[in-house]
C-alpha cells in the first residue's frame, strides 16, 4: 500500500470502532448473545476433541467454528480472538470503502466519507452485539461488490490472484452461512449482462474459472475435515438439510410485520438511486441488481434484525452525494455531528455507560466457578446457550445442548433422557423459553433439582429500525422512507438448579471485595464477607463495641436483612436480623437503601 498513514488511520478507526461497539470488546465485562456463545461452546468442546455436528449441533457452516476454535486457542474464557478477527474484518471494510470511493473521488473526500460510513455502519442496530456472520461477511461481500463497479465504470475484470481471492472469499461466506451470497447472484446477473454488451463473455469466462478454482481449494479443505471423521451426512444433515427445510418453515410462522417498513423502505430507494441522473447506465446495473436480490432475500426467507447489516455494502456510494459539496467546513462539521449522534444512540454502549449492560449470567456463572467438582456437568435446558459454557470451564454435555429456532424431535428425546439420568449438576432455565416450539417439553425440575440463584437481565428486540440506517447505507439521499425507532425490550430471568443431595466442595473465599458490618439485637457484631456477586462468609463477634476503624458511616432504613438461599442446593427458611440500629460500609456504593439479598455461598 503506498499510502501506508492512510491505512494506518483506517486500522485506527477499526480497532476504535470494534472496541466501542462490539460485546466481544474488552471493555464490555461478557458477551452477552445468544448466538455468539454458541459459537464459542463448540469451539471449545472442538479442542477438546469432540467432533462438529455429530457430538454437537448448529445449524451454521464449519468455517465459522473452525474460527471460534482458533479464537478459543488464545481466550478460552472470553471472545479475545473473536475481538481481533472482528478488528481485521472492519479495517478491510474500511480499505476496500476507501479504495472504492477513490474510483470517485479524492483522497480527502473519501477518506472522510470512509469514516463516516464506518461510524454508522458498526454503531448501527444492524451490528447487534458483535460476532454474527453478517459482519465477518462485510469484507468479502463488499470487495466482489467493488470489483464489479470498477468493471461497470472502467472495463477492468479481475486479474487472476483477484479472481482467485473472491473466489476464497466467497468460499468462506458460503461455508459460514450461504444465505448471505444471495447479494452473489445479482452480481452475476450484472457481470454477464455488462460482458455481453461488451462482447467481453470470453474473458468474464476466464476470470469466473479462477473465481471457482480458488472456492473450490478452500471448499476441499474444509471437506476434508469432514472426511477424514467419516461424518460427511452429520454435515449435509446439520448445514443443508436443516436450513432448507426445518428452518424455513419456522421462519414462516415467525414472520414480523414490523419488517415490511424497513423493506419497503429499500425497495423505494433502491429505485430511487437507479433514477437519478447522477450515475451511468452501466453503474445503475451494476448496483440495482445485487441490491435486488439481497432486499428478495429479506422478503422471502426468514429475517432478524442483524441479517441488514449486509446491506451496508452498499454504503461506499454515498460518495456520490458527498463529492458534491463544495463547503468542506459544513461536510467535516456534518460528520462530526452524524457521527456522536449515531456514537450515543448505540445500545450497547449506552447500556454499558449507564450500568444496565445485561451481566445475570456472571453471579450463576461464579457459583458454577465457585464448585471445584472436577466432574460438575452445566446443562442450559429448553434454552439458548446462556454463555455459561464460556463464563467456566464447563463443556456442552450433549450434541442439542443449546435449543434452535426450530422444533427437533431429537432434542427433546436427548435433553429428557440427559435430565432423568441425573447426570448434570447444574441447570439453566430462562423464562423466554421457546414456548411456542417446544411448549410441550416441560421437564419436572422440582423432582430433582433445587432454585438456587436467580438472575434478571434486560435484552433489546429485533423488531424495528434506526430511522438514519437505510438513508446511509444506501447512499440515497434524494428521498428517504423510514420507519420510526420504538427501543423495545424483552425482561429476562435466569435461574439456576442444583441437583439434590449434590454436596458443594467447601472453599475458601477469594476475590473478597469487601465487608459489611452490623449489630444484632444482643449487641455482638455481625461481619459479612462478600466478593463481587455473592456472600461467601457471615462471622459473628460476640462484643458490644467494634473496632474504631476508618470506615464509611451508613444508616439503614430497613430492620432486616434476608439472606435467601444457602448454597448448600438444601432450600433454607429465611433468616431474618432483626433491630438494626446502625451499619458500617466499606464497599463502594453497596448495599443500597432497603431490603438485601444474598445468595450464600461455601459456608
Amino acid at each position: 500500500m503506498k499510502d501506508y498513514r492512510t491505512f494506518l488511520l483506517l486500522l485506527l478507526l477499526a480497532a476504535a470502532l470494534i472496541t466501542l461497539f462490539s460485546c466481544c470488546s474488552w471493555i464490555y465485562p461478557l458477551q452477552p448473545v445468544d448466538d455468539a456463545n454458541w459459537y464459542m461452546s463448540i469451539g471449545k468442546s472442538m479442542l477438546q476433541g469432540k467432533l462438529l455436528y455429530t457430538d454437537l449441533h448448529d445449524q451454521k457452516g464449519p468455517l465459522l467454528f473452525f474460527l471460534h476454535e482458533w479464537a478459543a486457542v488464545l481466550s478460552a474464557k472470553s471472545f479475545f480472538g473473536i475481538y481481533l478477527l472482528e478488528v481485521l474484518c472492519c479495517f478491510g471494510f474500511l480499505s476496500i470503502s476507501y479504495q472504492t470511493m477513490r474510483m470517485f473521488a479524492g483522497k480527502g473526500i473519501s477518506l472522510l466519507t470512509t469514516s463516516l460510513v464506518g461510524v454508522l455502519t458498526y454503531s448501527s442496530d444492524f451490528m447487534w452485539y458483535g460476532d454474527t456472520v453478517e459482519e465477518l461477511s462485510l469484507p468479502i461481500l463488499l470487495y466482489v461488490l467493488s470489483r464489479t463497479l470498477r468493471y461497470a465504470k472502467l472495463g477492468e475484470l479481475p486479474r487472476l490472484w483477484e479472481s482467485v481471492l473472491i473466489g476464497v472469499g466467497l468460499a468462506a461466506v458460503f461455508w459460514m452461512k450461504f444465505t448471505v451470497l444471495a447479494m452473489c447472484v445479482g452480481v452475476l446477473a450484472a457481470l454477464f449482462i455488462l460482458a455481453w454488451q461488451r462482447r467481453q463473455v470470453m474473458l468474464l469466462l476466464q476470470s469466473l474459472t479462477w473465481v471457482v478454482a480458488g472456492a473450490a481449494g478452500l471448499t476441499s479443505l474444509i471437506l476434508l475435515y469432514f472426511v477424514l471423521h467419516g461424518n460427511e451426512t452429520d454435515l449435509y444433515h446439520s448445514y443443508f438439510w436443516f436450513n432448507l427445510s426445518l428452518y424455513t418453515e419456522a421462519g414462516k410462522a415467525d414472520a414480523s410485520a414490523a419488517w415490511w417498513p424497513a423493506k419497503l423502505a429499500g425497495w423505494l430507494m433502491m429505485v430511487g438511486f437507479v433514477v437519478t441522473r447522477r450515475i451511468s447506465r452501466d453503474l445503475k446495473l451494476a448496483v440495482a441488481l445485487p441490491l435486488a436480490t439481497e432486499l428478495l432475500t429479506f422478503v422471502l426467507l426468514k429475517v432478524y434484525l442483524y441479517y441488514f447489516l449486509t446491506i451496508f455494502v452498499f454504503a461506499p456510494l454515498a460518495i456520490y452525494y458527498f463529492r458534491g459539496i463544495r463547503c468542506r467546513a459544513v461536510l467535516y462539521a456534518g460528520t462530526l455531528v452524524v457521527s456522536a449522534f449515531a456514537a450515543c444512540t448505540n445500545f450497547n454502549l449506552m447500556t454499558l455507560l449507564t450500568g444496565n449492560f445485561p451481566t445475570a449470567v456472571l453471579p450463576l456463572a461464579e457459583t458454577v466457578n465457585a464448585d471445584t467438582d472436577p466432574e460438575k456437568q452445566v446443562l442450559t435446558v429448553k434454552s439458548y446457550d446462556t454463555g455459561i459454557y464460556t463464563l467456566t470451564d464447563c463443556l456442552p454435555p450433549i450434541k442439542f445442548f443449546s435449543t434452535p429456532n426450530a422444533y427437533v424431535e431429537e432434542l427433546v428425546r436427548e435433553q429428557t433422557a440427559f435430565l432423568e439420568s441425573r447426570k448434570a449438576k447444574y441447570l439453566i432455565m430462562k423464562t423466554d423459553g421457546f414456548e411456542h416450539y417446544y411448549g410441550s417439553f416441560r421437564p419436572d425440575l422440582q423432582r430433582d433439582y433445587t432454585l438456587i440463584q436467580e438472575t434478571k437481565a434486560t435484552y433489546r428486540t429485533e423488531l424495528l429500525l434506526h430511522p438514519l440506517e437505510f438513508l446511509w447505507s444506501l447512499g440515497y439521499m434524494n428521498g428517504f422512507i423510514g420507519s420510526l425507532y420504538i427501543p423495545e425490550h424483552r425482561h429476562v430471568v435466569y435461574r439456576l438448579y442444583r441437583l439434590k443431595g449434590a454436596k458443594a466442595e467447601k472453599i475458601e473465599p477469594q476475590g473478597l471485595v469487601g465487608e459489611w458490618e452490623t449489630y444484632l439485637e444482643d449487641g455482638s457484631l455481625c461481619v459479612l464477607s462478600f466478593s463481587k456477586y455473592q456472600l461467601v462468609r457471615c462471622q459473628i463477634y460476640q462484643r458490644k463495641e467494634p473496632k474504631a476503624d476508618k470506615t464509611y458511616s451508613y444508616t439503614c432504613t430497613e430492620d432486616e436483612l434476608k439472606l435467601g438461599y444457602m448454597f448448600t442446593g438444601e432450600e433454607y427458611e429465611t433468616v431474618k436480623i432483626k433491630g438494626m440500629s446502625a451499619t458500617r460500609l466499606t464497599l463502594r456504593g453497596w448495599p443500597q437503601k432497603g431490603v438485601c439479598k444474598f445468595s450464600r455461598r461455601g459456608l
